[in-house]
């Protein structure tokens, strides 16, 4: 690297160590903005996490290949696990510019509390939703729910499809999706369905960004969670999500402690040497 930072790359969400979203995490000493997405730009992952230490205070900043986002799940945790073996502290907060993150550690994994999803829009006429999916309208339902915009720091479409079949099958339009989600202000799409109680299957596109899909993502499933509890007897106190598709496939756990949504997983080192 050019910068003498300290650095690791992790696979966040990954099961038995394989799979997950990879996070690079780099100890920020000072780096300007520009040379954050500089490196982020060259890392080409869909997160790069910048950890600050400021008078014992951490802060996260996260940063995709376009530009700098306000909050990450899996790079959250990614920093968390970092700052554990760089410094030796298990946090149970930590700052981002889209607020406090709480955290817990049970048997050696970070579980974060990204906040509720706040509902912003119902989508009642699709904004070409179907099409940008390659599916018809009508599989964009499940059980009375129907796509909605929600924020969990960041904005998605958070859109229910009938089974996994449907989920399965979907081919995004990139262009399609980019003009509607910078229409709507929204990072991406995140698509579920779910199957049986407690197990929830997901896909994510965000390409206005880069990303032409997210193997696993913690603020998207927080509004998919608060989705699901919202309706009645849809969702018990955990639970596990399996997103992505292939090679890339994530696998999330949650939790629900004291009416508060926690999500976690696995994250396993890589070593990995980047020339940025």
């Amino acid at each position: 690297m050019e910068h003498s930072c300290s650095y690791q790359y992790y696979d966040v969400f990954s099961s038995r160590g394989t799979g997950g979203n990879g996070a690079l995490v780099i100890e920020d000493q000072g780096l300007s903005r520009d040379a954050k997405q500089k490196i982020a730009t060259g890392a080409k992952l869909s997160e790069t996490v910048f950890v600050k230490k400021n008078d014992g205070v951490f802060s996260m900043e996260f940063y995709t290949p376009v530009e700098e986002v306000a909050l990450c799940g899996h790079g959250t945790l990614a920093g968390l696990h970092f700052i554990k073996e760089h410094w030796g502290i298990v946090l149970d907060r930590v700052q981002t510019k889209g607020g406090a993150v709480e955290a817990v550690h049970e048997e050696g994994l970070f579980y974060i509390h990204l906040g509720k999803a706040r509902l912003v829009k119902e989508l009642v006429d699709g904004e070409g939703l179907n099409e940008a999916l390659g599916v018809p309208w009508e599989d964009l339902f499940l059980e009375g729910m129907s796509p909605r915009i929600y924020a969990t720091g960041i904005s998605d479409i958070i859109c229910p499809v009938r089974s996994k079949e449907i989920l399965d099958r979907i081919t995004v339009d990139r262009d399609c999706m980019k003009r509607i989600s910078r229409k709507l202000g929204v990072v991406g799409c995140h698509i579920f369905t779910m199957a049986e109680p407690g197990v929830i299957h997901v896909r994510n596109f965000a390409p206005l960004y880069g990303i032409d899909e997210e193997s696993a993502t913690g603020t998207s499933n927080n509004s998919v969670i608060t989705y699901l509890r919202e309706k009645e007897g849809r969702l018990g106190e955990k639970g596990i999500i399996h997103q992505g598709q292939g090679s890339l496939k994530g696998l999330l756990r949650f939790r629900i402690l004291a009416d508060k949504i926690f999500i976690g997983g696995e994250v396993a080192k890589i070593d990995k040497i980047f020339e940025i």
